[in-house]
């Protein structure tokens, strides 16, 4: 899995958890006979398959908006200069 950080702070940022907090937080337990848990882990356990597409793209949707990067460098290069991207690396080069 690819290492995130936050575009405001510059902390790491754990996808999965932010997303399963959106989930849990934009819906109410689910209740199934005497089980009660939370939207995320019961979406989780029950199809596997559309939980991760679910994950994959909250996390797309973070990175167009702009409110993670794949890393630091990338951050910075947004604030301060370019990016050059190659087949195999991006450098980041300032711009004036």
């Amino acid at each position: 899995m690819t290492e995130y950080v936050d575009a405001m702070t510059g902390s790491p940022v754990n996808v999965e958890a932010e997303h399963d907090d959106m989930l849990d937080n934009s819906y109410p337990d689910v209740t199934i006979g005497r089980y009660r848990g939370a939207p995320s882990h019961v979406l989780k356990i029950m199809d596997p398959i559309a939980y991760r597409m679910s994950v994959i793209e909250w996390e797309d949707q973070m990175l167009e908006d702009g409110q993670i990067f794949e890393s630091v460098d990338d951050l910075n290069c947004r604030y301060f200069g370019e990016q050059l991207c190659g087949t195999d690396r991006c450098v980041c080069y300032l711009t004036s």
